[in-house]
């Protein structure tokens, strides 16, 4: 008899060992495929075969492929995936894991970066960056989150943390020399040469990390911008994030912070331009042109200043993406929850429904930003070819009445419905829990470094 998901341990024989590309089969699955109506995802009834790390087949429940496949099963470990989803792996391209101990601190401060966060940053060191990265980082994964874009200071941390929770990262070491935690034309020595030197596994990959328009040089941003061209990388940038900063780009080059990435040709496909707060239909159009993401974090902007003009993602048609940002202006690591209020914010808006409807809040947050990462049809879809990064929620009473699957998933069930996550082939949640690490031990770690942090810098809430 084939083990249920609900009944078996945490699975053993499904990652790539001793040269032997182990198989999985997960079969009676309800599985989300980008081949819906008018290009819409939907969830069909389906069998997914793991080869090593990557998805090897998607079988549709009743094709000729599947009844194939079962005439000649083939596969190491076999699972029935009854009364699960299975969707892509969330990506949260815009973090700052290691925030995690300014939870609860960020409400109510004027001028939180420059009066609050950037202080308290500067107290911080290369020891205690991977314990604070454990909160933000664990409660990602009970999220669905299987990768994140993390934007820090002393990054080695969060590679670190992300390494041993088995978790993917485009991660980039802060650059800035006008202004910041540590200013500095070495920061972008610092960051260069860590790049050129990086030495984490293949699932942990550098960007590069300008700070905004205002805190870095165009000379710098011009210099980041080349390098990052010049090797492939994605370039992750803060751009028009408050009032402050349009201001003080106005004052010190005469343009928008968006002209000023323009002009320093820091705007194309692979640049995530994260908030957008300040900026103009035109600035939004000169990002549509350019064909770089526009990274949204609305429970963050509302925290700290106010909501982008997403009216003006509508107009455009930029690309757009959705993310959390960090503890400091967002206490909680729930991307599907912030797609929620994604939506309902640009109903609030009156906004065109169909930029914003439930197929496009997950596309932010799979295919979209896989895009700007530069790895479409490898994350942020469930197909043949593409890594196993894959999320199974429970297909329970919250998705019922299926009327509109998406929908449900988005505005219904949510994040709570997670009980499995695979990653790169190896199971990482299993029932909620995590796998080969031991969290309470964490936790502890995560504990004492708060407390480090907080003696040093004099926090209080």
């Amino acid at each position: 008899m084939t083990p249920n998901m609900k009944q078996i341990h945490v699975p053993q024989g499904n990652s790539a060992t001793d040269g032997h590309r182990a198989r999985t089969f997960i079969k009676n699955l309800r599985v989300l495929t980008p081949e819906g109506t008018a290009g819409r995802p939907k969830f069909i009834h389906a069998d997914l075969l793991i080869a090593g790390n990557r998805i090897e087949a998607v079988y549709v429940d009743g094709s000729q492929s599947q009844k194939e496949f079962a005439s000649n099963m083939d596969a190491d470990l076999i699972i029935d995936g009854a009364g699960y989803l299975a969707i892509p792996g969330l990506i949260n391209v815009h973090t700052h894991a290691a925030m995690g101990f300014f939870r609860g601190l960020g409400h109510g401060h004027t001028n939180m970066i420059e009066n609050f966060l950037f202080p308290a940053e500067k107290a911080l060191t290369p020891e205690l960056l991977e314990p604070l990265s454990w909160s933000y980082l664990i409660t990602s994964l009970r999220a669905g989150v299987t990768c994140i874009g993390d934007h820090y200071y002393m990054i080695d941390g969060v590679g670190r943390a992300l390494e041993r929770l088995g978790m993917r990262g485009f991660i980039g070491e802060t650059i800035a020399d006008l202004g910041g935690a540590f200013p500095g034309w070495e920061s972008w020595t610092k960051a260069r040469d860590a790049i050129q030197s990086w030495n984490f596994s293949n699932r942990i990959r550098p960007v590069v990390a300008p700070h905004a328009a205002d805190t870095v040089s165009s000379k710098m941003l011009r210099d980041a911008a080349q390098f990052a061209r010049k090797n492939d990388l994605t370039l992750h940038m803060h751009l028009s994030q408050t009032t402050g900063e349009l201001k003080r780009v106005r004052e010190q080059d005469g343009m928008t912070p968006v002209q000023k990435a323009f002009a320093c040709d820091a705007l194309w496909e692979r640049t995530l331009a994260v908030h957008m707060v300040s900026a103009r239909e035109a600035d939004f159009a000169e990002l549509r042109t350019s064909g770089a993401t526009a990274v949204i974090c609305p429970a963050s902007q509302i925290i700290y200043e106010h909501l982008a003009p997403l009216e003006n993602i509508a107009a455009t048609g930029v690309y757009w993406a959705t993310a959390t940002d960090c503890a400091a202006s967002n206490d909680g690591s729930d991307l599907l929850n912030d797609c929620k209020w994604m939506g309902l914010l640009a109903r609030d808006r009156k906004i065109s429904h169909e930029t914003f409807e439930p197929s496009a809040l997950l596309a932010s947050v799979t295919s979209t930003p896989a895009r700007a990462l530069g790895m479409t049809g490898q994350l942020g879809v469930l197909q043949a070819k593409s890594l196993a990064d894959i999320v199974f929620l429970r297909d329970d009473i919250s998705m019922r009445p299926a009327f509109d699957d998406v929908r449900n998933l988005i505005y219904s069930a949510g994040s709570s419905g997670v009980e499995h996550v695979m990653i790169d082939g190896h199971w990482r949640l299993w029932r909620r829990e995590l796998c080969s690490v031991d969290e309470q031990q964490l936790t502890l770690a995560f504990e004492q470094a708060v407390q480090e942090i907080m003696r040093r810098t004099g926090l209080k809430h």
